[in-house]
């Protein structure tokens, strides 16, 4: 997202320096699973809602669960993204 800045991910890249990464700082998995809320953000100011990352079901929260033992319920989450994307919250 910062390697070039592109108006497609504008906000995006707004988001994410209002938590202090630019160019040279780099937004880390380590800051991510830290403060999962602010990378939602992040994720949900880019370009589409954050819709390229529709594969989180399948592969992120997988990781995640096997990381920090914390169950997420997917099939809520992917109802709750579906219904979102009918709404015209997803692109």
């Amino acid at each position: 997202m910062f390697d070039d800045l592109s108006e497609y991910d504008r906000d995006g890249f707004e988001k994410a320096k209002e938590y202090g990464f630019t160019t040279d700082n780099r937004l880390t998995v380590d800051w991510g699973m830290k403060h999962p809320n602010e990378a939602a953000d992040i994720m949900e100011s880019m370009a589409s809602d954050g819709a390229d990352f529709i594969y989180l079901f399948c592969l992120v929260y997988l990781k995640y669960e096997a990381i920090t033992g914390e169950v997420i319920d997917t099939e809520k989450k992917e109802d709750e993204w579906i219904e979102d994307f009918k709404e015209g919250y997803v692109d």
